[in-house]
């Protein structure tokens, strides 16, 4: 989340994405986001790349992918990578 936070805010992001009201605002629907799949772990979408692995899930929040796996007692979060980004570079969970 710092990294994305700190892209957000560098000046060679468009200007409509620089703003600090923007970067809190994804940080916060991203928490929120990831708070609620500790209840409803099955309200993302199964993961295409991964072929339709049962357990591996995501939601989206504005342009970004939260990639998660789901356990029986608990969740976590693999990557959050932005839309645009190819999977094939996101380290294999």
């Amino acid at each position: 989340m710092r990294q994305i936070l700190s892209y957000l805010r560098q000046p060679s992001v468009p200007k409509s994405l620089t703003t600090d009201i923007y970067a809190r605002n994804v940080a916060r629907k991203m928490f929120a986001r990831a708070d609620a799949l500790i209840d409803q772990p099955g309200q993302g979408r199964r993961v295409p790349e991964y072929d339709g692995d049962k357990d591996v899930r995501e939601v989206f929040v504005h342009r970004w992918r939260l990639i998660y796996a789901v356990y029986p007692d608990h969740i976590r979060i693999a990557a959050v990578i932005h839309g645009a980004r190819l999977m094939e570079n996101v380290r294999p969970l």
